[in-house]
């Protein structure tokens, strides 16, 4: 075999170029991620996910042309996941389902904010010091297990330093025992049902619209510049006055107040075509 030095070098250059190429694009994507938020936005949306973004009796219908509108967002438009799950199983879903990387997560129901930054989210550990003032996360937890009726969810990723998660079922629900049993330490905690089955305690401090608030005051963005999805109880302190709220269609029974109060949008749609819907009512679309 006669060795070509020429057409290895041509060969070397092209690896070099793809590699390069490759490079430069991954780079401008990620300082469009890293920067967004640090621009002056315009627009946030902000979609829970499980009943809001999925819905798999529909097939997920509408997904993919409100991803693909996310993908090609101008860049005064930023978007944001807010959700009951941990990060790991956020990442599953953004993974999954090919989404376009967020400019900013909450995570479990409010307790964590994650900014990406290349191929990893950071916690914003400012939040997190905030939301930990006066939790007192073992007292409280001591406190509950007074209260047979709820079981302490067995998936680890459901609990974290600020959140403890429960099942429950809604024949059971007793609000007032949680009180009772909780005593003092009531004052320290936001109990949050939702869908009838799922009982979450973290600090008063945090959850989903608090957290919001926080990035507004952080990245210098109006609230009335937020345009936020729900479906369910965890979603109601993010439908603040200002907010233009997207209730969708297969809400559950917690949002039957909030579906007539201004700036709240009820969607004929189901899940991810309701947030569309939603969307191009508000005229963001």
């Amino acid at each position: 075999m006669i060795y070509n030095w020429p057409k290895h070098v041509d060969t070397y250059l092209q690896i070099i170029c793809e590699n390069l190429k490759a490079t430069s694009t991954k780079r401008t994507q990620n300082q469009l991620i890293n920067i967004r938020l640090k621009e002056n936005i315009k627009k946030l949306i902000i979609c829970d996910i499980d009943g809001t973004l999925l819905h798999h009796e529909t097939n997920n219908s509408g997904l993919k042309r409100l991803l693909q509108y996310i993908k090609n967002r101008p860049n005064n438009v930023a978007f944001a996941l807010a959700s009951g799950r941990s990060l790991n199983k956020i990442n599953d879903f953004l993974e999954f389902y090919k989404v376009p990387t967020p400019d900013t997560l909450i995570c479990s129901v409010g307790t964590e904010i994650y900014y990406p930054n290349s191929n990893e989210f950071h916690l914003d550990k400012k939040w997190h010091k905030y939301i930990g003032g006066r939790w007192k996360r073992d007292q409280i937890h001591d406190a509950l297990k007074k209260i047979n009726w709820i079981r302490l969810q067995e998936d680890v990723s459901s609990q974290n330093l600020y959140k403890i998660s429960f099942d429950y079922r809604k024949e059971d629900y007793n609000l007032e025992e949680i009180k009772v049993a909780l005593g003092k330490l009531y004052y320290l905690v936001n109990v949050i049902f939702s869908q009838d089955k799922f009982l979450d305690i973290i600090p008063r401090r945090a959850s989903k619209g608090n957290s919001i608030k926080f990035i507004c005051r952080k990245w210098n963005i109006p609230i009335n510049s937020i345009f936020a999805a729900g479906d369910s109880g965890n979603d109601i302190d993010m439908f603040m006055p200002a907010v233009k709220s997207i209730i969708v269609k297969n809400h559950t029974k917690e949002l039957l107040p909030y579906i007539h109060l201004k700036n709240n949008y009820l969607s004929e749609g189901v899940a991810a075509v309701g947030v569309l819907e939603g969307l191009k009512h508000f005229k963001v679309m």
